[in-house]
């Protein structure tokens, strides 16, 4: 689960609600692993050809967002074209932390819960995505 999904009680429009800081959050330090994991992302993708990993993101939104429509209690919040290559769904009867679970048992690594669009997903008169 996101850390922000744990920080962030509330937002709309004019203010935000914080939960009680979680211990991790209290020294205001960077954790090592994070660092090093960080570290080793940038050093990963300095070894990649960018154009080519930019049109294998584009194929693997396409997927996703054609095997998504297969489902009909699916609903995709945005298809818009020359969107970004985030993917931000629901499926009725489905909390999305038993879709991130389901997903994440089969190899699919997402991240569900509020995660920065809380006021947009208010919009929409849902809690989380």
């Amino acid at each position: 689960m996101a850390k922000g999904d744990r920080t962030i009680k509330d937002v709309n429009l004019t203010k935000i609600n914080y939960t009680e800081l979680q211990p991790e959050f209290e020294t205001r330090s960077g954790r090592l692993a994070d660092e090093v994991g960080l570290g080793a992302s940038f050093k990963y993708l300095n070894t990649l050809d960018l154009q080519a990993a930019g049109l294998h993101e584009s194929a693997l939104l396409a997927m996703a967002t054609d095997a998504l429509l297969d489902i009909p209690s699916c609903y995709i919040f945005s298809q818009a074209p020359q969107k970004a290559e985030g993917l931000s769904f629901n499926i009725d009867s489905f909390s999305a932390q038993k879709i991130a679970e389901g997903l994440n048992a089969g190899g699919i690594a997402i991240i569900s819960g509020h995660h920065c669009t809380q006021i947009i997903l208010h919009i929409f008169s849902v809690e989380k995505s």
